[in-house]
């Protein structure tokens, strides 16, 4: 009579096919919001951050346009293009410590944008009216919850 053995997973395998699944950890972990550091207004609801080469090679390219309070953060980053892109973007460039050092609206596709100097990273996001300032301190906060966002 053969029996068989029952199959037991270390915490530590599952969790490791979980990271393996970049695309499960991304969706779900890797969502932020952008929020003003000194008012605590939720800028942009949902913020996808692009950090490795892949993800921020391919941006928002081929991608339907995003709601309105929605945007990704691509870091590191110094310049960009809107080549394949589907619709306009405003691009928010920030430093080091997320002040907001320059800002570019209504970027149409097919055109390539040269960064303020200090620039480290970027939020693109649909073209929409936003109360965007330079010299504004940003902050990005984890979490898996819905916030309200002030337009």
């Amino acid at each position: 009579m053969f029996l068989a053995r029952p199959i037991r997973l270390a915490p530590r395998s599952i969790l490791h096919s979980a990271i393996a699944n970049r695309r499960f950890v991304d969706r779900r972990w890797r969502m932020k919001h952008l929020i003003d550091a000194t008012t605590h207004e939720v800028l942009l609801n949902k913020v996808e951050v692009a950090d490795t080469f892949w993800q921020r090679f391919k941006g928002l390219q081929f991608r339907s346009p995003l709601p309105a309070d929605t945007g990704l953060l691509i870091t590191p980053c110094s310049s960009l293009h809107t080549c394949f892109m589907r619709f306009p973007i405003d691009v928010v460039m920030l430093d080091q410590e997320l002040c907001v050092v320059g800002i570019r609206k209504q970027v149409r596709p097919w055109k390539a944008i040269l960064c303020v100097s200090g620039t480290k990273s970027v939020v693109e996001m649909t073209a929409v009216s936003k109360d965007w300032e330079v010299g504004r301190k940003l902050q990005l906060v984890s979490g898996l919850e819905e916030r309200p966002c002030k337009h």
